[in-house]
């Protein structure tokens, strides 16, 4: 019995933020990217200044293109926040007052899991004051339904 317990909280765990995460990607659609491959022949510089040279080109390039990446993801991740936000808060709350310990744990982690994967893509494009806002809603949240646990721990004794 504990091992289906188990099996259950883990199933809710893993699948809440898998399915917020497909909400978010039915309302606005992550963009595909498609790999190219090249290939070239360039004959190796033949100096220190021209390799230095040569390597900062292709950083560049590489650094333009996940700049691409990055501006591409930016609508997708910021609807993803406004979904995942809520929905993983609210998923936390009740898991928090079901008494179903298994159904409980898994919306509980499930809730932290969904709000963490939306702040996970978004969070280097947050003003730092929201940063800091966010940081310190969630460290509330925890303090309040860890007192909240403590607290029902203490009046079933």
């Amino acid at each position: 019995m504990p091992g289906r317990q188990f099996w259950i909280g883990l199933s809710i765990t893993l699948l809440f933020p898998m399915c917020v995460h497909y909400i978010a990607n039915a309302i606005h659609p992550y963009p595909e990217f498609h790999q190219r491959a090249r290939a070239y022949v360039r004959l190796a510089p033949s100096s220190a200044e021209e390799w230095k040279a040569q390597e900062e080109r292709d950083q560049a390039e590489y650094q333009w293109q996940q700049d691409l990446i990055d501006i591409a993801t930016q609508p997708f991740f910021r609807i993803l926040i406004w979904i995942a936000t809520p929905l993983g808060i609210a998923a936390i709350f009740v898991g928090s007052y079901l008494g179903i310990g298994s159904v409980g744990t898994g919306l509980m982690l499930g809730g932290i899991l969904t709000v963490a994967d939306a702040y996970w893509g978004y969070w280097n494009h947050l003003n730092m004051p929201v940063r800091l806002a966010s940081a310190l809603a969630g460290l509330g949240l925890l303090i309040f339904l860890w007192r909240r646990h403590l607290v029902a721990r203490s009046d079933a004794t």
